[in-house]
């Protein structure tokens, strides 16, 4: 209708009269030559104000009315681009269309494994450690045990994706400072709980390992898979006196009445180590014999099975056939294709390597007396 407006007014020049018609000014709407019509061909009642018309102070209730209206318009769209381009309050790692993931996961922040104490209550900090630049980290350390930052601001698969690449190149403290987020934003998957006692065990964290034991427990107190309840006792069987042994031998024993099932071999192995861990030597000995399997290259198995034969016949004063069990899980260990504790890339089953190595540690210093780090 501007266009139309426009149009007219280079091809017709109005006398003041007519001008002041079009402005409203003059109530005869019927003579203007710029009338709203309706589809029938015949004029509205009243002009269709122009330009001009905004422009010029008219008494009519119309034209207040759309510029009221305009105005009104105006104000929304200024409200909503406010809105928008507002900065939120909490942090987040810009991204572009440029942006790689790997930049990404080097922007976000790992958040700290909270002590027992402060893990029963909400905190956050303000500032929050930078991403290690070390190599790799083969000994074990105490995790920072400050309490949460907002590193939380990144999604679990960030943060599981960062992990899981600081695991694979040793940085074990990073790894689990990434897995406990990994367990806040995604609880439900028993998997990041295994992985992350795992961690806890290896860098011999007890409190944190202690807690995060407990919390596992209750979370998974009733699995819905022979496997999950497994992995849950296994996981808090990795150190001594860290979870309750009822709840722990309940879910071993779970598994270990799925008879025949194909993981059959790693729940005789888990009810194994519950055996040692409750000082039922023997029936550990007799147990983790029966879950060893011939191929060696199953060492996830094969193993921690030695080497809880190793430290139960330790108990018993078999010193002979301690040190014999003990060989054999080094066998194992000492094979080409097995990463050592030094030097070779982990692989996606960096949890069960770590299995291996923790108890390799507790059966050095129960049978050898070696005071590891």
């Amino acid at each position: 209708m501007s266009k139309q407006f426009s149009n007219q007014r280079r091809k017709t020049s109005y006398s003041p009269a007519q001008y002041q018609q079009i402005a409203g000014r003059v109530g005869n709407p019927g003579s203007s030559p710029i009338c709203a019509r309706d589809p029938g061909g015949k004029s509205a009642k009243g002009a269709i104000a122009g330009v001009d018309a905004l422009r010029s102070r008219s008494s009519s209730s119309g034209g207040v009315a759309k510029i009221l209206g305009l105005a009104a318009l105006l104000l929304i769209l200024a409200v909503g681009l406010g809105l928008f381009l507002w900065p939120s309050s909490g942090k987040s790692v810009p991204r572009t269309a440029e942006t790689s993931q790997r930049q990404i996961l080097m922007d976000a922040k790992p958040i700290p494994v909270p002590s027992s104490a402060d893990m029963l209550r909400d905190h956050g900090t303000e500032t929050s450690p930078e991403l290690s630049t070390e190599g790799p980290d083969i000994s074990p350390r105490p995790v920072d045990s400050s309490p949460e930052t907002e590193a939380t601001a990144g999604t679990w698969q960030e943060f599981f994706a960062s992990g899981m690449r600081r695991a694979k190149a040793r940085q074990w403290r990073d790894a689990a400072n990434d897995f406990v987020a990994v367990t806040k934003l995604n609880p439900a998957d028993h998997f990041h709980w295994y992985r992350q006692a795992t961690l806890l065990a290896w860098l011999e964290d007890q409190q944190a390992y202690r807690f995060h034991c407990t919390e596992m427990l209750q979370r998974f107190a009733d699995p819905s898979e022979p496997y999950i309840a497994e992995r849950i006792a296994k996981a808090c069987l990795l150190l001594p006196g860290a979870a309750d042994m009822k709840r722990v031998v309940a879910l071993a024993d779970k598994a270990m009445a799925v008879e025949g099932h194909a993981y059959y071999r790693y729940f005789q192995m888990a009810r194994a180590l519950a055996h040692y861990r409750a000082s039922e030597f023997q029936q550990a000995i007799d147990l983790a014999g029966k879950s060893a399997v011939a191929d060696e290259r199953f060492f996830n198995i094969n193993v921690p099975a030695h080497l809880i034969v190793a430290m139960s016949q330790h108990r018993l004063s078999r010193a002979a056939d301690a040190h014999k069990a003990l060989g054999q899980a080094r066998h194992t260990m000492n094979r080409d294709w097995f990463p050592k504790l030094e030097s070779g890339q982990l692989d996606d089953g960096w949890h069960d390597w770590l299995i291996c190595q923790i108890l390799h540690r507790e059966a050095e210093r129960l049978i050898e007396g070696k005071k590891t780090p």
